[in-house]
């Protein structure tokens, strides 16, 4: 329903809610109005007495002081049987004064509505919902733009308003405001500074106004999100190409398989990151380099870990969920260091993580003294933990202590 329908229907209502005792009123008067002839009557009789008093004060049967007192209590006769009327008058004033503020209420209202209560929010919502029902390009940047206005004129009014800032910096993602983008998503980091989504924001709009250049600046952004948020596809990518533009091809390769493995690879965005590996693959070939998933620089071979996965009794899946089975440092980032993506229908499962798995330079299951293993089972195919997942874990464990097979057992449900 629109904004005006509802100030209408509201408007009626207290209209009727204040006049309908009013209408009811003159049927429940009616034997008073009938009767309110009576008053032409009293005046007339005044009249006539007030003439005999004047006679007999002119054939001199009374005297002044006797004239005065007499006509005196002649008025107040006629004042006190005329109350009925003059109250009758004053009833009527009365009527008219309630419907005139039953009428204007309403109207007041809409106009300090409209200028101190929330009809700026209603409009922001119904521009937004108009905008999916654009019929062409053209209007609906229109239309963006025209909301865009809407939020920032209503942010000058309420300037700490999270969700406005929010609207206000995708909507300017969308147009290619950058500086707009990113000067709202920084004020949102003011208030949220460990929201991994909130810094890769940031850290994306920053990279398009520089012209997708990765500056210090993106840089810093893109790894704190990593930190806080190890598989976010889009700073997995941002961090392969700032490493492809330092010649370090093989962590962009790195980067750019790990963010794959959490896209739709028919995505453009995934198209985009294959194509960056094969363009890595080619200048690592060109350069003499070998292009197999090796490990890194100075790994050892026997730096792996052997695991075998299995569902607790009390574990119940359909087998379309997503499984991961990762290592990460028992004490420390919860990057995980070496990871596996697979369907959970392939339990029980073993495999091996080593450190051609490794997500980031320098952060492999050899960084760190003990680790921590786990896998988890996740519903919505999200690398991260999630209400309702199922996850089992073992450590802490030190990679030269190992001994054979690590056994974990999916059985807790995380609240």
């Amino acid at each position: 329903m629109a904004f005006w329908q509802i100030i209408v229907v509201f408007s009626i209502a207290a209209i009727l809610f204040v006049i309908w005792p009013l209408l009811k009123a003159p049927f429940s008067r009616k034997s008073k109005v009938q009767g309110s002839g009576r008053d032409e009557t009293q005046i007339e009789l005044y009249r006539e007495h007030l003439a005999d008093l004047e006679q007999s004060f002119a054939r001199g049967e009374i005297d002044q002081t006797q004239f005065d007192e007499l006509k005196l209590e002649l008025q107040k006769t006629l004042v006190t049987e005329g109350a009925g009327e003059t109250a009758d008058n004053w009833r009527s004033g009365g009527k008219k004064l309630l419907v005139a503020a039953a009428v204007l209420a309403p109207v007041l209202a809409l106009v300090l509505y409209s200028q101190w209560g929330q009809k700026k929010d209603w409009d922001i919502y119904q521009a937004l919902e108009a905008i999916p029902k654009s019929e062409s390009r053209e209007e609906y940047d229109k239309r963006l733009r025209e909301l865009a206005v809407m939020v920032q004129a209503r942010l000058n009014q309420t300037p700490d308003n999270l969700q406005l800032l929010n609207l206000l910096a995708q909507s300017a993602m969308t147009l290619q405001d950058y500086d707009q983008a990113v000067h709202a998503y920084r004020k949102i980091l003011d208030k949220f500074p460990d929201s991994p989504r909130i810094i890769a924001n940031l850290a994306q709009a920053m990279f398009y106004r520089a012209g997708n250049t990765v500056t210090p600046e993106v840089r810093e952004y893109t790894h704190k999100a990593l930190k806080l948020a190890p598989m976010m596809p889009e700073m997995l990518g941002l961090a392969g190409i700032d490493a492809k533009n330092q010649g370090d091809y093989r962590s962009a390769i790195r980067y750019w398989k790990t963010a794959v493995q959490y896209m739709d690879p028919n995505s453009r965005a995934a198209q985009g990151y294959l194509n960056g590996i094969a363009s890595a693959e080619q200048a690592l070939a060109a350069a003499g380099e070998t292009i197999s998933d090796e490990k890194p620089a100075g790994a050892s071979s026997s730096a792996k870990i052997e695991l075998s996965v299995s569902l607790g009794e009390s574990v119940q899946i359909s087998g379309g969920e997503t499984l991961f089975v990762y290592a990460r440092a028992w004490q420390g980032p919860k990057m995980p260091l070496a990871i596996q993506k697979l369907s959970a229908s392939q339990l029980p499962v073993t495999l091996t993580l080593d450190e051609g798995m490794a997500m980031a330079p320098g952060m492999t299951i050899k960084s760190f003294p003990e680790l921590e293993l786990v896998a988890r089972i996740s519903k919505t195919g999200s690398p991260t933990a999630q209400s309702g997942d199922w996850q089992g874990s073992i450590g802490p464990i030190k990679l030269d202590a190992l001994d054979g097979v690590q056994h974990i057992v999916i059985s807790e449900q995380l609240p």
